[in-house]
């Protein structure tokens, strides 16, 4: 009768230490399900895109009634494009003009750049450009 006495003390005696076990248990099932819901938001997002100078291809141009240029680009890249500076370049690689503008351009959208009139002719005259 003195053992089954000594084991039940022994178990009243244990409650305390149960209880701060089964709250450490769930503090390492909560730091579990922080570390892998982490795991899976990044690895179903997918690699992110390196940043760096992205290519806005014109997808169609007009001549405005002034002699302006109006020049539509179009991302064809699966994410947003911030855009801080427009370049138009020469088919020989030749900077012709550069542009500061803060835009964002979203997948498959199309931004208008237009290059005044006077801006063209200085570009003619300094030969730049070519009409042809």
């Amino acid at each position: 009768m003195t053992l089954f006495k000594e084991l039940s003390e022994l178990c009243l005696a244990k409650a305390v230490s149960n209880i701060i076990a089964i709250l450490i248990l769930i503090a390492i099932v909560l730091s579990a399900a922080v570390v892998f819901h982490y795991f899976v938001a990044n690895y179903t997002q997918g690699p992110s895109k390196p940043k760096g100078m992205g290519v806005l291809p014109i997808d169609a141009y007009a001549i405005t009634c002034g002699g302006g240029l109006v020049i539509y680009a179009r991302n064809v890249e699966d994410y947003t494009m911030h855009v801080d500076t427009y370049y138009l370049l020469s088919g020989g690689g030749c900077l012709i003009m550069s542009r500061s503008v803060n835009q964002s351009v979203d997948p498959g959208g199309v931004v208008k750049v237009i290059i005044p009139q006077l801006f063209i002719r200085r570009l003619l005259a300094t030969g730049h450009l070519t009409a042809s």
